[in-house]
């Protein structure tokens, strides 16, 4: 027979006869092929026959979605999780043999050990028994796969067929790149080999991407330009904004505690005046804002280096785009110099308030002692 047009529907004539009709292939996404069945031309219908004969095999098919969670942690060393969400098939003409999802994560992004790459596994929303599936880290590859426990549950009760599974993967940024990081992930059914080339080949989910980038800023005295006055030494925390997708970044107002990167909350001007935030979350393509090309973000400057005074507004916004690693897109913060306290007065006029000084003072030393002794005196 042809192969199934957009509708779904094959035709052929055939000769008067009894026939046995074989599903022999399926598109990539059906994981249960429809099971042989028999037919007539004609077929008896209501006291008569029909000649045009329909009939309507089943396939149980399934597919597997991807998500990102929306980002909690903003800088380097923070979690990014994955969850990937699949519908258990019907399963009638087929056993399971073989169940798991497999996520492949970009060389920037690093398996959480801490949950050996995976942080929960549910069906509709509760937690699966742990001793229906194993977690593994391989390299870059995280992968959940039905032991045998986790297959016989699936095999004993058909009505599990539309129950969702749903994996989080869990990884951690340690890397920025090019600032566009993708991730997709497979679902690999009745395959217990992971054999791509096999019979049943991993169906893939779609493909959802992260965002990054970089924050440097310069220090520098005021009055100065170029490589002249660039201050070491002064110290900085950065912060989410309040709108953090605001038309302009140019009054974005911080929000919440100071944003670790890579274990630490402060940073520190070098000896060229560069202050640097290295990883920075942007957006990703699930998440609102999607696929922004920009976040907000705000530079609270806590100590001003040696010699040098805080400036009245401590907090200078900034615009962090995906991928950004230069100072261009950024303004310079400025500090004032200490000012010297005035030296005590000198010369002719000096000297005489300074003598005038010292004889009242000892003046009234002279009349305290008379008193004293008067007094001494008299007892």
């Amino acid at each position: 027979m042809p192969k199934t047009d957009a509708a779904g529907t094959a035709t052929i004539s055939l000769p008067l006869g009894f026939y046995q009709v074989c599903e022999t292939d399926a598109p990539a996404s059906i994981v249960d092929i429809a099971p042989p069945f028999l037919l007539t031309v004609p077929m008896p219908h209501e006291k008569g026959w029909v000649y045009d004969v329909h009939a309507y095999p089943k396939n149980g098919e399934t597919s597997v979605t991807k998500d990102i969670k929306a980002q909690e942690g903003f800088g380097l060393g923070a979690p990014v999780q994955f969850p990937v969400t699949n519908t258990i098939p019907r399963m009638e003409a087929t056993t399971w043999t073989g169940y798991a999802l497999r996520d492949t994560v970009d060389p920037r992004l690093t398996p959480n050990a801490a949950t050996t790459g995976i942080s929960s596994v549910t069906v509709d929303g509760v937690a699966l028994d742990s001793s229906y599936y194993t977690k593994t880290i391989e390299g870059q590859t995280i992968t959940m796969n039905f032991t045998q426990a986790g297959l016989d549950w699936l095999n004993a009760d058909p009505s599990k067929a539309g129950q969702k599974i749903e994996v989080v993967f869990d990884t951690i940024i340690t890397e920025v790149g090019n600032g566009t990081i993708t991730n997709d992930a497979d679902l690999w059914v009745n395959n217990p080999t992971f054999d791509p080339e096999g019979e049943n080949p991993p169906i893939p989910s779609n493909e959802v991407k992260t965002y990054w980038g970089n924050a440097e800023l310069i220090k520098r005295a005021t009055g100065t330009t170029g490589n002249q006055g660039l201050l070491k030494g002064a110290e900085f925390e950065i912060y989410a904004a309040v709108d953090p997708y605001a038309a302009t970044c140019d009054a974005a107002v911080a929000a919440g505690n100071a944003i670790s990167i890579n274990g630490t909350t402060t940073f520190t001007s070098n000896e060229n005046g560069v202050i640097s935030f290295p990883g920075l979350f942007v957006s990703d393509s699930e998440n609102p804002v999607q696929n922004s090309e920009y976040r907000c973000y705000v530079i609270r400057e806590i100590k001003a280096p040696a010699g040098y005074v805080l400036p009245d507004n401590a907090d200078t916004a900034i615009t962090v785009t995906v991928g950004q690693t230069t100072t261009t897109a950024h303004p310079e913060i400025v500090n004032t110099q200490q000012e010297v306290p005035e030296l005590p007065l000198t010369g002719a006029a000096g000297k005489v308030l300074l003598t005038l000084g010292g004889v009242s003072a000892a003046a009234i030393v002279v009349g305290l002692m008379l008193v004293n002794r008067r007094r001494t005196h008299s007892a």
